[in-house]
């Protein structure tokens, strides 16, 4: 970076989120293109920094239309062409690309005679129907079964004709490669083989199942132990099960921490868990053979089985109301992660991509404005919140004090409503200088946002979007100055 007294710094590969970005907010750690911290932001596309979406409810995807309840389930994949199913609360919903149906039997109702408080936790397509899982009053749960087409529901189909109750705990599902439906049962996994419940798996005293996937030959289950809530230590593990053996087939592998979700994909089984209640306590990893490997760790919070998703090559999940990504998305470029974008509301349901673009379910807290509490909405336009803070650049040397005198921003061309507003911090956050803003009224590429001499000892820049209502595309970041032979301080 040093060439005689002069000195360059160039950012044109933007990587999102630095390790452990959330240990110092005043961090050096990392590469040119790292992010101390960011906010829906996009950085998919490998050539360019931009603002992540917004959101808009699909129609019909709110209170006033047809949607009554937080929803907890969308399914990751469409049933048919444009079409697929939700859950939430005692409500099935049928959803397209644009809207939540309100006819032909949708939204359908989940209403068991004889309890109350039906709250429905997952949904799968297996076997021309939908099976949904549910508890209710009575610290008890069961299995609907629904005609697709009519929205005609079998509310007793688990007690009656499947083979039993369900214990009231989260249950989640999937439809396995050896043509079977298996789902979290509290200390049980249980399948549904066909017309009927087929083989449980007992699981240790004291544990619960919390998640489960298919991969290889195996069902994979997340089990906690012991089964508590709160900020308490867990001694996990991930357990393998071919649907059939009366034990799990091959030894565990152990988990430190509480663990939120599996998710598997091309055949990549990753794991989300949390080792401690701290900041940055969150990982994300993936199972290599019989180790647990770390890809990342964050701060927020946990998701559950239908938090994750698939979505043009990344992997998304959610933690509290913000989405993340993690991946390349083209087997030749740079891993990126990043935040993409933050939910209409303060509680998320679910998150999935069935129709390619990434839907969100979400409800409000009392109080919250818009009075509308639920939504099922799709990323649509751009946020109004996006920001990227880069790392901090040391320039300490025994050269003499650094002086930064030329800032450009290369952009792509942009449209009248693009504007980008920057700003320096120096001297460990203790000094500040707005620089020139970029507006979309001209033809210009590139900006020159700094000609001024400052003289500093380490400095970030803060990238914000929040005055735009078009996208502002950077290719990249150009920063120079000199070192002055002077002695003293700053």
């Amino acid at each position: 970076m040093v060439n005689d007294n002069t000195f360059s710094i160039t950012i044109d590969s933007f990587e999102g989120l630095a390790p452990a970005y959330y240990s110092n907010d005043w961090s050096v750690y990392g590469n040119k293109g790292s992010a101390n911290d960011l906010k829906d932001v996009d950085i998919s596309d490998p050539n360019v920094l931009t603002q992540g979406p917004s959101t808009s409810p699909l129609t019909s995807g709110t209170q006033a239309g047809s949607v009554s309840t937080l929803i907890s389930s969308i399914m990751k994949s469409a049933v048919s062409n444009d079409t697929t199913f939700a859950v939430g609360g005692n409500k099935v919903y049928k959803i397209s690309n644009t809207a939540v149906a309100s006819t032909g039997g949708y939204p359908a109702t989940i209403d068991k005679d004889g309890v109350t408080g039906e709250t429905t936790t997952d949904i799968v397509f297996y076997k021309d129907y939908l099976y949904v899982f549910y508890n209710h009053s009575g610290s008890a749960g069961d299995v609907a079964k629904i005609t697709p087409g009519s929205g005609t529901v079998d509310a007793t189909w688990g007690s009656v004709t499947g083979g039993g109750t369900l214990t009231d705990t989260p249950h989640y599902a999937i439809v396995a490669g050896n043509d079977m439906v298996g789902f979290t049962d509290g200390t049980y996994v249980r399948t549904i083989d066909g017309t009927t419940f087929g083989y449980d798996l007992d699981l240790p005293t004291n544990s619960q199942a919390d998640t489960i996937t298919w991969n290889g030959d195996y069902f994979l289950i997340g089990v906690n132990r012991p089964n508590v809530s709160g900020a308490n230590y867990n001694q996990s593990a991930i357990y393998f099960w071919d649907g059939y053996a009366t034990s799990w087939n091959v030894p565990p592998v152990p988990v430190s921490g509480k663990i939120g979700a599996l998710y598997t994909h091309n055949g990549t089984t990753y794991v989300w868990w949390k080792d401690n209640n701290g900041v940055g306590g969150c990982n994300f990893g993936y199972l290599n053979g019989s180790v647990l490997t770390v890809i990342n760790r964050y701060d927020g919070s946990l998701p559950n089985q239908n938090q994750v998703s698939d979505y043009y090559g990344f992997i998304t999940w959610v933690s509290n109301d913000e989405i993340f990504v993690w991946g390349a998305g083209d087997n030749e470029t740079q891993v990126k992660f990043f935040k993409y974008l933050t939910a209409p509301h303060s509680t998320v349901g679910s998150i999935a991509s069935p129709f390619g673009s990434l839907l969100i379910s979400s409800t409000g807290d009392v109080g919250e404005v818009p009075v509308t509490q639920y939504y099922l909405s799709k990323e649509s336009g751009i946020s109004s919140n996006s920001v990227w803070d880069t790392i901090v650049f040391n320039l300490m040397s025994a050269n003499g004090i650094a002086v930064v005198n030329n800032i450009k921003i290369l952009t792509e061309e942009m449209e009248d409503g693009a504007v980008l507003d920057t700003k320096i911090i120096y001297n460990q956050g203790q000094e500040e200088k707005q620089l020139t803003q970029i507006l979309g009224t001209s033809d210009k590429v590139h900006h020159i946002v700094l000609n001024t001499a400052i003289p500093l000892i380490d400095f970030r820049l803060e990238l914000d979007w929040s005055s735009a209502t078009k996208p502002v595309k950077i290719r990249n970041i150009y920063i120079s100055g000199i070192y002055m032979n002077k002695n003293g301080t700053i």
